[in-house]
């Protein structure tokens, strides 16, 4: 996991994103950004990074030993590690030789184009299902539990 107790451990990765080309951000399109690490062994790690009023943010990563190579997605904090490992977003990858001769390395800003910041406001929306499950006489059906998936983007529908 990224190192927050503020002492740093041998190796650095600084993950610079820039939102400035999203043109103005509205405060009912503010949201948070996560930045998931993935290394050659699969092993994760996250940061949720809130863009600040220029709408420019960045990420810091710690690690103890030479990380190697790395892939950088970047997406909506609502969506989890895997979410964002699985779906088509934004992704960096880092060759490991650049940490051969440095301790600490800064990635060129990550640039979000209108295009995703208009798909992840959409992508991670919340809805809130009400309403009760009951039998056809009416009554309640114990322990049911209600799962609804948004499935409008396949062909078939």
């Amino acid at each position: 996991m990224a190192n927050r107790a503020g002492d740093k451990g041998n190796y650095h990765l600084e993950i610079p994103l820039d939102a400035s080309g999203v043109g103005v951000i509205g405060a009912d399109e503010q949201q948070d950004l996560r930045v998931v690490l993935r290394d050659a062994d699969g092993t994760t790690r996250s940061a949720v990074v809130a863009l600040g009023k220029d709408q420019r943010a960045s990420a810091g990563f710690d690690f103890d030993t030479r990380p190697g190579a790395l892939s950088v997605y970047v997406g909506p904090a609502t969506a989890t590690d895997e979410e964002l490992l699985q779906s088509q977003t934004l992704k960096v990858d880092v060759r490991g030789r650049l940490w051969a001769r440095r301790p600490e390395l800064t990635l060129g800003p990550i640039a979000i184009a209108p295009y995703w910041w208009f798909w992840w406001l959409r992508w991670c929306r919340e809805f809130v299902i009400r309403g009760r499950v009951v039998c056809p006489d009416g009554d309640p059906v114990p322990g049911a539990e209600v799962c609804a998936f948004d499935v409008d983007w396949w062909f078939l529908w």
